[in-house]
């Protein structure tokens, strides 16, 4: 097994949906009338800029790298994001980040290299084939499992039960957040990095098909969406109760 992997981003302006043209729009505008000067780049980040994103499903993420900002202008920014999330139904959550360029850590340098384009202004990370350590690439891009387990766990429980576009949402990112987790024990045992859930899930059942049951209810809520909140409950337990095998050689 080779100990450096490639990793090539998947991210172009011809894969994007035609769909989602007026809300990158508008985001483009929104961030430059807040932060005027300041914004050195825009960027569009996972399944919209991969064209893999669901209309109606999938989350849109932006982020704009900054050279400063205030207090007032992240409070504007952030009613923004439920505003386009209301206007723009074809897209299940809006993400309007911003980073201070001088703030940027290791994590998301990686991520705007390789899974995400701009989208305005300087390109600071242009789009580029990147190889990396085996081991040092799963230790930068898997989120901590126990704390994603108390987080989300806490979420659904003062969900109410009725509520059933919040459990939607927590159903696809607890499913697609824990199988990222869970990507660590297939790029130690060879696997390529992949970026798609349905990928990342695929490749596990090849090289963990042991953890077959819990990887498919994983799968389940993140392609079909439940709005049982035992459901998603049982399977934060179940995920709890065997959250260490996957960093196991």
């Amino acid at each position: 097994m080779p100990n450096d992997i490639v990793i090539e981003n998947q991210c172009s302006l011809e894969k994007i949906d035609s769909i989602f043209a007026p809300i990158i729009e508008e985001a483009i505008s929104i961030y430059r009338t807040i932060f005027g000067a300041s914004v050195i780049n825009i960027r569009l980040l996972g399944s919209v800029a991969r064209g893999e994103a669901i209309p109606y499903q999938s989350e849109i993420d932006f982020v704009a790298i900054l050279a400063q900002d205030t207090p007032s202008q992240i409070e504007v920014i952030e009613t923004w994001e439920n505003r386009l999330r209301r206007k723009y139904p074809v897209v299940a959550k809006v993400d309007l980040e911003v980073e201070r360029v001088n703030n940027l850590v290791e994590f998301r340098r990686f991520v705007f290299a390789s899974d995400s384009l701009s989208l305005f202004g300087s390109g600071l990370y242009p789009q580029q084939v990147q190889r990396m350590d085996r081991h040092q690439l799963a230790e930068l891009v898997t989120p901590n499992l126990p704390e994603i387990i108390e987080s989300y766990q806490s979420s659904v429980e003062h969900i109410d039960s009725s509520n059933q576009s919040s459990l939607s949402f927590y159903s696809r990112i607890i499913g697609k957040d824990i199988l990222k987790c869970f990507r660590y024990a297939m790029l130690m045992r060879g696997g390529a990095y992949e970026r798609n859930v349905t990928k990342i899930y695929n490749q596990l059942l090849d090289y963990t098909p042991e953890r077959q049951e819990l990887l498919h209810d994983l799968h389940e809520l993140y392609i079909h969406p439940v709005i049982d909140k035992k459901k998603l409950l049982d399977v934060l337990n179940d995920v709890r109760r065997e959250s260490e095998w996957y960093r196991v050689q």
